[in-house]
């Protein structure tokens, strides 16, 4: 519709309220009156009945134009925060876009890391073999989450608003990291079939029962009851070390998946679509 016609037809609307306004505040004032006529209040006795109407609908009016002025103090607050609200959420989403350029830059000289990281875990299927690397792979990823979380979780934003942005990070992410943590997580939740702790404890000790075994001869000729004694307090602290990893692994792996489940990632979202 052409402004100038919005234009005319507020003014229209706007004058056709007045004149109803006008008409409807005669009709009472004379309804009054005439209700306090039939009664028997006579001017004569010193009471003026059209002063009185006039007053009565002057406190009327009074109380038309407070509710007006009310009503139009919160349209106009309501505008105000909604502005607000805009401007805070293109700010989020121009904030997203340059942390999503230095992501890019951070990442960019560990895709190949990655990819190899990747193609171990298919082929080998145990996260306890790449612990250090999966753990500061993991370290990253969740701190680079977070730091969009501080730009998105902002109480004026909507769940789908929050939604979108987090989306948007998430479908920006090159898909080495996305294919590394779909893996890592896919193997945490299949290895939680059985006793992850206690297999990786076996796996370790058992390297380090070989390494040692080839290079001290004394060590090689004893029994295994007592190799595995000896292997277990010098390597206490390493395999106590690699427990706690495995546990930092694991919780980040699940706070990950909490973060996408809340925020919907990769699932249908009306509000996406409509971006």
């Amino acid at each position: 519709m052409p402004i100038k016609e919005m234009k005319n037809r507020t003014s229209n609307l706007y004058t056709g309220i007045v004149i109803s306004i006008l008409i409807f505040s005669f009709v009472i004032g004379y309804a009054i009156y005439s209700q306090w006529k039939s009664i028997g209040i006579n001017d004569e006795n010193g009471y003026n009945s059209i002063s009185a109407v006039i007053a009565l609908m002057s406190l009327g009016f009074h109380i038309i134009t407070v509710i007006f002025v009310y009503a139009t103090y919160q349209t106009s607050l309501k505008q105000f925060r909604d502005s607000n609200k805009n401007v805070e959420f293109d700010r989020a989403l121009d904030n997203v876009y340059r942390q999503l350029e230095y992501t890019e830059k951070y990442y960019a000289s560990k895709y190949d890391l990655y990819k190899r990281m990747h193609d171990t875990l298919r082929s080998d299927g145990h996260i306890y073999r790449n612990l250090n690397s999966v753990r500061k792979f993991l370290d990253d990823f969740s701190n680079d989450i977070e730091l969009y979380l501080v730009i998105i979780d902002k109480e004026s934003f909507s769940d789908q608003e929050k939604s979108f942005l987090l989306n948007l990070v998430f479908k920006n992410y090159h898909e080495v990291i996305k294919k590394l943590y779909h893996k890592l997580y896919e193997i945490a939740v299949s290895d939680h079939k059985h006793d992850l702790y206690k297999e990786m404890s076996l796996f370790f000790l058992e390297a380090y029962r070989s390494k040692k075994d080839f290079l001290d001869p004394f060590f090689s000729n004893l029994s295994e009851p007592e190799k595995k004694q000896i292997i277990k307090e010098e390597k206490k602290e390493a395999i106590a070390h690699n427990i706690f990893t495995l546990q930092f692994i694991l919780e980040k792996l699940g706070w990950i998946k909490e973060i996408e489940n809340k925020y919907e990632i990769g699932r249908d979202n009306l509000f996406f679509a409509n971006k």
